[in-house]
């Protein structure tokens, strides 16, 4: 063979196996199943459930009303924003000062407040409002409680106002030298036991 066809020869066989080279060098995808999935689309966050204006009465000794009452402001405010963080939005939250605590289980059982922190015997007399917190004791001597009277203070608000009322420290400030706890049945069986031992009878 004569070298110049030997030459053409090689040159068309470079150019042959150039296009397969440039195959192989080429980035290969990877396969199927080591491509990440789309990530999924964002929940939108759920509402907070809307309430009309929420009413809670702390009922404090007569002594103890005047260092608290310039605080009102500032604990309805802490109120109201520790219910919106657990899932509640009040249109206003109000809290407001008892001394008298057969006042404020009267208010609680006829709607004219919402909730109350007030002694256990006065938690009693109102009639089915339900407790959500008690104090640490073998008999619990205070109960914050929600009243009967609105539909939608349900369960769900129950344990949301118990949490943002420990929570948030509102308890602390109104009753610095009291422990909550949740309360329990056993802890109001036995407050019910202790009235009728003490002769309680109406409550």
């Amino acid at each position: 063979m004569k070298k110049g066809s030997m030459f053409l020869s090689l040159l068309l066989l470079a150019c042959l196996l150039l296009p397969a080279c440039a195959e192989r060098n080429e980035p290969q995808p990877p396969p199927p199943s080591a491509v990440a999935p789309d990530p999924p689309p964002a929940q939108p966050a759920e509402e907070p459930i809307a309430l009309e204006a929420l009413t809670l009465e702390v009922v404090v000794e007569a002594g103890e009303a005047d260092a608290l009452l310039p605080q009102l402001e500032a604990l309805s405010s802490l109120l109201g924003e520790a219910l919106l963080e657990r899932g509640y939005a009040p249109e206003q939250v109000t809290v407001t000062i008892g001394t008298a605590g057969g006042v404020t289980g009267d208010a609680l059982r006829a709607g004219g407040v919402d909730a109350a922190c007030l002694p256990a015997a006065d938690y009693l007399a109102a009639e089915g409002a339900r407790a959500v917190l008690v104090t640490d004791e073998a008999v619990c001597a205070h109960v914050a409680a929600v009243g009967t009277g609105r539909e939608e203070l349900d369960g769900g608000f129950c344990a949301a106002l118990a949490g943002a009322l420990t929570e948030s420290g509102f308890l602390e400030r109104c009753y610095p030298r009291r422990t909550y706890i949740p309360a329990t049945e056993e802890a109001l069986e036995a407050l019910r036991d202790w009235a009728e031992e003490e002769g309680l009878h109406g409550l």
